[in-house]
C-alpha cells in the first residue's frame, strides 16, 4: 500500500536527521506499537561483513518472556525531541523510491526523485530509566521454556532486545508525496490517495482524502541487547553495538557469537561454480527464474538459512503459501534436488552454503536491480565485476576501458541497464567520461556476490 512505503520513507529520513547513530525506525505502520519501551526486539546480526544488522519489533514485553511473568515497574521519562517538519529526497531507482513509483503506477524506466514532506511537528522521545530496569532485571530469569525464546535460540545469530526509547508524534500528522521523473511526469499525491495515470501520462486523483497519522504514533525507537546467561539470568548491555546474545557456558559470560565473516567469496562459492556445467547452467537459470518475482526471494534465502544453521525448515504447505510465484521456486529447489523431509549430507549442505550467500546477495537488491540483473548472462559478468570492484573501491571506471566494451556495444544493453540500476552515473573525471556511483558499498558488495554466485568471473 501507497502509505506503508510512504511511511518508511518518511520515518527513514527522520531517522537520518535526527539519530542515525542512536535511532532505528519503526519497519512499517503495522509495527508502531510493537516499537513502544519495554516491548522485545529481536536483533538477527549479518552473515556478511558489509550487511547490516536487522531488527525485528515484536509484540511481546519483556515480562511476559521471563519465568516470573509480574509487569516491571520502571519510570517512563518523555521530553521534546525535536520539532520535524522536512522534506527528504530518494532516487526512483532505490529501493524505498521504487516502490513508491510502482504504487503510484509511474514508469521506473527514467531517472529522478520522489519527495517525502512529513510534517510530523513536536516529536516526543520517550526514555526508560535503564539503571532502575538493570536493577529490576537483576533477580528475573528468561524462560528458557517460552516458545517465543525457544524460536530466538534456534538460529545463533539472533540476540533478543528490549526498547529502552521511542520517539512518537504528539499530534496528528500528514504525509505527502512529489514525484519528479525526468522527462514529463510531476505530481503531488497526499498519502491515501489513489493516483491514476491517463493516456497522456498525466496523474488525476480520484479522491482528495488525506491519511492522517494518529498522535503518538512511534516513529523511531533504540534499544538494549540482553546478554542471557546459562541459567537465564539477564544483563542489560548499555551501548547499541553491545555483545547480546545467549551464553555458552554456565556463569562464562561468553555469547555464542558467529565465525568471522567470511570474506573469501571464491570460496564460499566454489561447490556451487565447481557443479558440472550442465547441472550448473540448469541451477542459474532456475535462479534467474525466480528472479523474476523479487517478492520470492527471501523466503527460499529462509529456507537456506535453516539448512545452513541446521535448523528444520518449516513444512512445505507453509514455505508454498509464502510464495507469489510457486512454479519457479519448486523448479529451483528440483533444480538442486532439495527434498523439505531428508537430511543433508555434507556435501549437500556445502552446495546450500553456496546457494544461501547468493540469495543473500540478491534480496539485498531493489526489485528493479533484481529484475535488471536477471536479464544479463555470463558474458557481462567480467564487466559488471570490474565496474562494482571499483565503485567499491571508490574509483571511477573510464568508458573505454576495454574490460567493460561489452556495456557500450549496442543500445538496449542488459549490462549497461543493470549498472545504471545500480546507480552509476557518467561524469567527466579528468579528461575522460566515466563510471562514477556515491553508493556507501553495501548495495555493490552485495550485486558482487550476486553476480559472481550466478555466473562467476572473479
Amino acid at each position: 500500500m501507497l502509505q506503508e512505503e510512504m511511511f518508511e520513507a518518511a520515518v527513514s529520513g527522520f531517522v537520518k536527521a535526527v539519530g542515525k547513530d542512536s535511532l532505528l525506525p519503526v519497519p512499517d505502520l503495522n509495527s508502531a506499537n510493537k516499537c513502544r519501551p519495554l516491548h522485545v526486539a529481536v536483533k538477527k546480526n549479518p552473515k556478511w561483513f558489509w550487511q547490516s544488522a536487522k531488527y525485528l519489533p515484536t509484540s511481546f514485553k519483556i515480562h511476559q518472556i521471563l519465568t516470573k511473568t509480574e509487569e516491571i515497574d520502571v519510570n517512563v521519562a518523555c521530553r521534546t525531541l525535536v520539532e520535524y517538519n522536512k522534506t527528504s529526497n530518494f532516487s526512483v531507482k532505490g529501493s524505498v523510491g521504487s516502490k513508491i513509483m510502482k504504487e503510484v503506477d509511474l514508469d521506473l524506466s527514467g531517472s529522478g526523485m520522489v519527495s517525502i514532506k512529513a510534517s510530523f511537528g513536536k516529536v516526543n522521545k520517550c526514555d526508560v530509566d535503564v539503571p532502575t530496569l538493570m536493577q529490576a532485571l537483576d533477580k528475573r530469569f528468561v524462560d528458557f521454556r517460552h516458545d517465543f525464546v525457544q524460536e530466538v535460540r534456534q538460529n545463533p545469530r539472533n540476540v533478543l532486545c528490549v526498547v529502552v526509547g521511542t520517539a512518537c508524534t504528539i499530534n496528528p500528522s500528514v504525509l505527502s508525496s512529489e514525484e519528479d521523473v525526468e522527462g514529463n511526469q510531476k505530481a503531488t499525491i497526499a498519502l491515501g490517495t489513489t493516483a491514476n495515470i491517463n493516456e497522456e501520462g498525466a496523474i488525476s486523483n480520484e479522491t482528495d482524502k488525506v491519511f492522517d497519522l494518529p498522535p503518538e504514533t512511534p516513529l523511531a525507537y533504540n534499544v538494549c541487547e540482553i546478554l542471557v546467561k546459562e541459567d537465564g539470568g539477564i544483563d542489560l548491555m548499555y551501548t547499541r553495538d553491545g555483545s547480546g546474545g545467549f551464553t555458552a557456558k554456565p556463569g562464562s559470560g561468553v555469547v555464542q557469537a558467529d565465525a568471522p565473516p567470511n570474506t573469501e567469496l571464491a570460496h564460499t562459492m566454489k561447490p556451487l561454480l565447481s557443479l558440472p556445467e550442465q547441472q550448473r547452467n540448469s541451477v542459474t537459470s532456475a535462479v534467474l527464474k525466480v528472479m523474476e518475482a523479487p517478492a520470492d526471494l527471501p523466503v527460499v534465502e529462509e529456507l537456506l538459512d535453516d539448512v545452513v544453521d541446521g535448523r528444520k525448515p518449516k513444512p512445505f504447505a507453509e514455505f508454498k503459501s509464502k510464495c507469489t510465484n510457486p512454479a519457479a521456486v519448486l523448479g529451483f529447489l528440483s533444480a538442486i534436488d532439495f527434498q523439505m523431509d531428508t537430511s543433508f549430507t555434507d556435501e549437500d549442505k556445502a552446495l546450500i552454503r553456496s546457494l544461501d550467500a547468493l540469495f543473500d546477495g540478491l534480496i539485498e537488491l531493489s526489485d528493479e536491480q533484481c529484475l535488471a540483473l536477471k536479464e544479463c548472462n555470463c558474458n557481462f559478468a567480467p564487466a559488471i565485476l570490474h565496474v562494482l570492484e571499483q565503485g567499491i573501491a571508490g574509483n571511477p571506471v573510464p568508458l573505454d576501458d576495454p574490460v567493460i566494451s561489452i556495456l557500450y556495444v549496442k543500445s538496449n544493453n542488459p549490462g549497461q541497464d543493470f549498472i545504471e540500476a545500480m546507480d552509476f552515473g557518467i561524469q567527466d573525471v579528468g579528461n575522460k567520461k566515466s563510471l562514477v556511483t556515491e553508493d556507501d558499498g553495501k548495495t555493490l558488495y552485495a550485486a558482487q556476490q550476486a553476480v559472481y554466485g550466478l555466473w562467476g568471473g572473479l
